[in-house]
This record gives C-alpha cells, structure tokens and sequence, in this order.
C-alpha cells in the first residue's frame, strides 16, 4: 500500500511533463494512456491492501450509485448500456466501495470481453441482483473460482493486457463482507454475466431516515 501510494506522486508528474512537453498529438495520447493504465493498477493495489471498510455500512440506494457509475465509466470511454429498474433498490453497503465493484466489474468487461457491455439491477424476493454482461467468448468453468483469487488472471483472452489481477478479488471480498454473493456465470448468447447478490435492505422512511446518495463517499 506505501509503495502504491509513493508512486501516486511521480504518475502526477509524468503526466502533466507530457502534456506540456509532448508535442507529438498521437505520441501524447500514447503516453496517457500508459500512465492512466498504471495509475488504475495502483488503485487496484491500493483497494486490496485497504481490506474491508470497518465502520458499519449504511442504507444505500444501489440504483442511484448504478446510475452514477455507468455516467462515470462513459466518460471514461467505457460505455455501458444500463437498463434502470423501476422504483428504487436499497442494501447495507459503503457507497465508494459497491461503485468499486461495479467499475471493476465493467472495467474487466471491456478488457476481456466485448460489447455491448450491459448493467442491469432487479429484486428477486429479498435479494438485490446487479449484473454487467459481456458479449466475449465466456470463462471456462473450471476457471471460475480461480479467476476469484488475488493476482490470477486469465490465460488465452488476456494476453498482452496490462492488469495486477485484483479486480475481480476485490469485488469478490467485499461482496462476501457484506454477506452477498458473487458469481461468474455463462450467457446462453455467448459471453459473461458478472452477478452480485445483496441482501435487499429497507429505508425507514417513516422514522425520518433515507438511503445514503452516490455522493457520500468517493474512489480514487
């Protein structure tokens, strides 16, 4: 996590070198790219080594931080096509750390799927479901749970693609602290569902409280 955090500074430096320094357009571009690529791998790093949050989770309107997601991942050139449900769906979650799942998840989406990339939420009895879908060639089941475990990536899909192996760790992690499930399943049309399961929770309206908004915490 220190190391992590110690490369933070020079990557700020770097990068503003080479927008004033660079004056090849293409050539400037390159180099963001990489740097952002190595400031998301140092995320990574850093969520890992944080562990789970320790105070307790409050109520939080998942569709509310859904939705902010897919904004923030379309301008991140990751563009999500996000089915919205109707009324609102609530879970004992930290806000800055389910927007860290679903980016996770939609970020792995991208890299070793294809598109179009699909966020979709409903409840199912008292369980919250979020899922993004990819349109790649699937995870082999016997890869399933390996895929789970920190620093293991895939083989044959991934190759050349720059990554530390965390983000599906992570979102595996904090789905269990908040005593959820986390599955990767094959769609009938090809390509992968990355399920979330969370037990559904309940704003109590009547006594004055409401699900925390998207905005009460951030990430990195």
């Amino acid at each position: 996590a220190g190391i992590s955090h110690d490369i933070r500074t020079p990557l700020t430096r770097l990068r503003l070198a080479s927008e004033l320094a660079v004056a090849d357009a293409r050539s400037r571009e390159e180099m963001a790219a990489d740097i952002d690529e190595i400031d998301r791998i140092v995320t990574q790093f850093l969520d890992f080594a944080r562990g789970v949050p320790e105070a307790p989770p409050p109520i939080v309107d998942l569709t509310a931080v859904a939705e902010e997601v897919a904004a923030r991942a379309a301008a991140r050139d990751l563009p999500v096509q996000w089915q919205r449900p109707p009324g609102v769906l609530c879970a004992a979650v930290h806000a800055a750390a389910f927007e860290r799942m679903l980016l996770n998840l939609i970020e792995n989406a991208h890299r070793y799927g294809r598109p179009p990339v699909i966020l979709q939420m409903d409840g199912r009895g008292d369980t919250v479901v979020i899922e993004v879908l990819d349109s790649g060639s699937g995870i082999a089941a016997s890869d399933v749970e390996r895929l789970k475990q920190p620093f293991v990536r895939g083989d044959h899909a991934r190759g050349g693609v720059m990554g530390a192996g965390l983000g599906l760790a992570i979102v595996e992690r904090l789905a269990q602290c908040y005593q959820g499930r986390f599955e990767l399943l094959p769609r009938t049309v090809g390509g992968t569902t990355a399920r979330i399961s969370l037990p559904m929770a309940h704003a109590d309206v009547s006594r004055g409280g409401a699900a925390v908004q998207p905005n009460s915490g951030s990430v990195a």
